[in-house]
């Protein structure tokens, strides 16, 4: 739909495209501590991963899935989720801030 945020997460697990629309971590277990790099970002930072995550999403037909992912897929799953929510955290305080200019 045209002005509905969507939040889309593409995992290549091998032998197809896992599409997550929407996800949400529902739960995280077995944390661990790692370093990650962001092609936007200059060098490596620490970070807390989970190798086991359950999480809810819309498929790429949009019917409801809830599923259990571990090791590499779950950590590669949490990750981007986490950078969703930075996202969303700094484009809504944006908006937010305009609105407050403007208002």
């Amino acid at each position: 739909m045209i002005g509905v945020r969507k939040n889309i997460i593409i995992v290549n697990i091998g032998f197809a495209d896992l599409i997550m629309i929407n996800p949400v971590l529902l739960s995280g277990d077995t944390p661990y501590e790692t370093e990650e790099g962001c092609l936007s970002l200059e060098g490596v930072r620490k970070a807390i991963r989970f190798k086991n995550i359950e999480a809810e999403y819309l498929d790429d037909k949009a019917v409801k899935q809830a599923r259990d992912y571990c090791e590499l897929i779950g950590t590669e799953i949490s990750a981007e989720w986490i950078w969703i929510q930075i996202i969303w955290l700094l484009t809504g305080a944006a908006s937010w801030r305009k609105c407050q200019r403007n208002g």
